[in-house]
């Protein structure tokens, strides 16, 4: 089982790489004709990203040390409130101007494709420490 403490050092290794990816997108959104609403939809999206990790990680960690059926009923509220928030904040990228929509959902999307990626590369024992792991 992974402590608290565990679970923190990956949660950081993950936004660290967020952070990184979205520092070095901000130059390729400049090639785009609408910068504004794609560097505010990319902003929204990947924030709200981190913040719906965070509160993934503290949802799952207060759940461990419950017993199974308060861990089922606070899991599932979790659940929906992340879901609803996903929602909102869609809702708002699509009815304000100068958000960029694709760009708000490519944001939301940020810490997944990292996720997903980073287990690709450690699977299959392509980077044992790197550019991805530095401190």
């Amino acid at each position: 089982m992974i402590s608290v403490k565990g679970t923190w050092e990956l949660q950081k290794s993950i936004m660290r790489k967020a952070v990184i990816i979205y520092i070095a997108a901000i130059p390729v959104m400049a090639v785009f004709c609408d910068f504004y609403g794609i560097f505010c939809g990319f902003t929204l999206g990947g924030m709200f990203s981190m913040l719906n990790f965070r509160l993934l990680a503290l949802s799952v960690e207060r759940a461990v040390t419950m017993p199974e059926r308060k861990a089922a009923v606070h899991a599932v509220s979790g659940y929906c409130i992340r879901y609803f928030l996903t929602g909102a904040v869609i809702l708002i990228a699509l009815k304000s101007d100068y958000i960029n929509t694709v760009a708000t959902i490519t944001g939301i999307l940020l810490i997944k494709i990292i996720i997903l990626v980073n287990n690709i590369v450690d699977s299959r024992g392509l980077i044992k420490k790197g550019f991805w792991d530095y401190r």
